[in-house]
Order: C-alpha cells, then structure tokens, then sequence
C-alpha cells in the first residue's frame, strides 16, 4: 500500500490516518509518496446557528399566545396542537437570505402527547420565505409530520410560492410515531433543484427511519426563517398533539457535517 509523509516520518495509511485525525492540530498535512497526493487535516463544521434553548428566548411567535414556543423553564422549544390552534407557529430570523444551493439544518424532536382517535393533528417545520402561517403559500422546505396513528404520515414537503406547507406534499410516507421517543430531523438543499431529508433514532443522523433525495426544489428560494407550527386544522376538543424540539443546528454553505476532524484532499 501507499506510504504516507506525516512530520517527517513514514507511516501506512490504513493504522496511521485515523492516529493523525485524533492526534494532530488542525492545519496539519501529510502526503502520500507514492501518488504525490497532499492532504489537509480539517477541523469539525461549525454551525452558523445553533440552539439548545438555554438562556433567553431569541425565537419570535405568532399570535401572541402561540403554542408553539420557547420553554426558558424547562430550556426547549414546547408545541401543542389542540382545538386552541389556530395557525400557531414560532420562527428564527436567520438575518439574511440562506444558500440556494448548500444547506444543513437538523434538530432532535420529541412527542409527549399523542391523543389516540381518528385525528389530525400535526407539525411542520423547515425554513420558509416568510412567518405566515402554514396554510398560507409561501417558500418552504421542510416536512410535515402527522404523528396520530390514525395517519402516521412523514410527508417531506417544497413550497415554491403557490402553494403552502399544509396543501400537499413532495412524498407521503407511512411512519409510525410515539410519545417518549427522540426523533432526530436533518434536511439539506445539496444543489439548486436537489435536497434530502432524513428522520433517525440518534444524533448520528443516519437515515436509520427514513432517509430520501428529491429533485423539486428549484422554485423554493428566498429561505431566511427556521419556522416550526401547526396545520391549522384541528378542531376537536382532546385530540391533542404536545412535545418539544431542541438542539436545533443550521449550517450555510456546505451539504454534509462533520463532527470530528477529517483529512481532506488538497486541491481535489
């Protein structure tokens, strides 16, 4: 196999790059003597935004009463759909127009109450054009999740301006949910038309639920605020949706996110 020239010395790769990745600062290099290849030793992504909701409250809502909010309590995102709802959601103005073509954004999600019956309850979350409501059109990407085992629907969804969140859907699929579990969301625009969403059971964000690619996203630009809310549509007394979300991470710029050092080909 190749030699590598780490500092100076000669090492082969398959024992000595994972000893340089935990090893070396950041910055550090090495090259291959066979290939001529060099590398750069890169540190962990760092997120242009990023959340666990300790401290104060930097989300807006809409109304007023909305419930879909910050606990600073209890130091997380708290939403409930009940007959009450009526277009409640909470956003994060990320301060400026997003990428139209390179972007990560991943959060953890729980349900604490999911109200067994022939319900619709339901939450969307994603980055949108605007605060409106979810059934108002708007630029979105993102998904919708009915959670109720009446549907147990995980429905990626792109907006392009004509339609809204709540009015459709890129894909409807069957996935069942319950309360008391961790469910980890990652979606990212990989090119102007292209982006993926994921649903797991860890923060290692890998797909273990679903894992899809879609090409429809072309029409969606202008993306500025992280929104999460209801659907607008429930209207019986107990058929109630409640959890939280948290550890929320927003990343411009890039279409995968590292979370330890990696070594990267210079010039490739």
């Amino acid at each position: 196999g190749s030699n590598i020239t780490a500092l100076g010395s000669d090492v082969t790769p398959a024992t000595a790059v994972p000893a340089l990745a935990t090893n070396l600062q950041v910055g550090s290099r090495y090259e291959e003597t066979d290939t001529r290849k060099m590398y750069n030793l890169v540190g962990a992504d760092t997120a242009t935004f990023e959340d666990d909701f300790s401290g104060s409250d930097n989300w807006s809502k809409s109304p007023s009463d909305s419930q879909f909010a910050v606990d600073t309590t209890d130091d997380r995102l708290e939403f409930l759909d009940d007959e009450n709802s009526t277009g409640d959601r909470t956003w994060y103005d990320l301060g400026t127009d997003v990428s139209t073509t390179q972007w990560v954004l991943r959060f953890k999600f729980r349900f604490t109450t999911l109200a067994s019956g022939t319900y619709y309850y339901e939450f969307d979350a994603g980055l949108s054009d605007t605060t409106v409501d979810n059934n108002t059109n708007q630029n979105f990407i993102g998904f919708r999740c009915l959670p109720s085992s009446n549907t147990n629907l995980w429905r990626p969804r792109v907006c392009d301006g004509s339609s809204s969140p709540r009015t459709g859907s890129t894909a409807n699929i069957t996935q069942s949910f319950s309360t008391g579990t961790d469910y980890f969301a990652e979606i990212k625009r990989t090119s102007a038309s292209n982006w993926a969403i994921s649903l797991s059971t860890t923060n290692a964000y890998d797909g273990d639920l679903q894992d899809n690619s879609y090409t429809d996203a072309s029409g969606a630009t202008g993306l500025r605020y992280l929104k999460i809310g209801d659907a607008v549509t429930n209207t019986t007394a107990g058929a109630d949706m409640a959890g939280y979300v948290d550890d929320v991470e927003f990343y411009n710029g890039i279409t995968s996110v590292s979370t330890s050092k990696t070594w990267q080909e210079i010039g490739a």
